[in-house]
């Protein structure tokens, strides 16, 4: 794997640690914002799991560069957490739509 360039995964890891810290600190705020609330928290529950999702990717890619881009499971892991990070995105986007949608039509 020594044809990856290194600025890339320094990049991802610099970028997505910290984003996911700042997606983390938002999903909380969120929940201490609408607490008393029954579904109110659930935004920031999925703020806080893409978060971590994305600060996991972060990790793996430092873990990445400092195994000099030799750590197949360290790339696996990395490709693992944004992948997860985009379907759950993905399937957040499906809910928003299906919810505007239904709203539309009441």
């Amino acid at each position: 794997m020594e044809y990856l360039h290194p600025k890339y995964f320094k990049w991802i890891h610099i970028l997505s640690k910290f984003l996911g810290i700042i997606i983390i600190l938002y999903g909380i705020f969120i929940i201490i914002q609408n607490f008393p609330s029954i579904i109110g928290p659930v935004p920031g529950l999925a703020s806080i799991l893409l978060g971590v999702y994305l600060y996991k990717s972060g990790m793996e890619a430092g873990r990445l560069l400092r195994s000099d881009r030799k750590s197949k499971q360290a790339l696996e892991e990395m490709l693992k957490y944004y992948g997860l990070f985009l379907m759950i995105n993905g399937l957040l986007f499906i809910a928003a739509i299906i919810l505007y949608i239904i709203s539309i039509c009441i």
